[in-house]
């Protein structure tokens, strides 16, 4: 699973990102540790790429998109008949639509997906970190998704216990050929 770590004035923020298995869902954790700071707020803008294989996404499609926050914690994002549905521990809050690109994608050039490409922004999601160490929770999904305060940690230790299954029942003898079982599992497809 990827994690970043930033530091910026005694405040250190970690996100980790994993994708639950078995599902179109992403689960995104900003872990906030305040340092000596007395008051920290985190707010962060989700860049939406919705589009299918082999379709750009347009200028155009932005205004194709209808945002509805269905309460301060849940919303919504939907195209015709498309939508994404969103969850946090944090606050949702609409704001004026922007497009912003062009960005690179690697993933998607692999893919066979245009690499470069736009991305919605129309929501953002802010907490303010109460305590020492506090956490920023953002669930995405084709589905109706909640967020539990429990809901990223078990899904992490669901990925970790998938991954560890698929490194234990590899064949391979060596740790890299267990490794290349978990990557070459990421890229099949039904």
């Amino acid at each position: 699973y990827p994690e970043w770590v930033y530091k910026v004035a005694g405040v250190t923020v970690t996100k980790t990102i994993v994708m639950v298995q078995g599902e179109n869902t992403v689960a995104v954790n900003y872990e906030i540790e305040k340092g000596n700071a007395k008051e920290v707020s985190l707010s962060v803008k989700p860049m939406l790429r919705v589009t299918a294989k082999n379709t750009a996404f347009e200028e155009m499609d932005a205004k194709e998109f209808a945002f509805n926050a269905t309460l301060s914690t849940h919303c919504t994002v939907t195209k015709a008949s498309d939508t994404i549905y969103f969850a946090t521990n944090g606050t949702v809050t609409e704001m004026d639509t922007e497009v912003f690109g062009p960005l690179y994608f690697s993933q998607d050039e692999r893919d066979g997906r245009d690499e470069t490409g736009l991305v919605l922004l129309n929501h953002e999601v802010t907490l303010a970190a109460e305590q020492e160490k506090s956490a920023l929770t953002c669930v995405f999904g084709t589905k109706p998704v909640d967020c539990s305060d429990t809901y990223f940690a078990e899904a992490l230790q669901n990925h970790k216990t998938y991954v560890n299954s698929l490194m234990e029942n590899s064949k391979a003898t060596s740790e890299l050929g267990r490794q290349l079982s978990v990557s070459a599992d990421a890229y099949v497809s039904e």
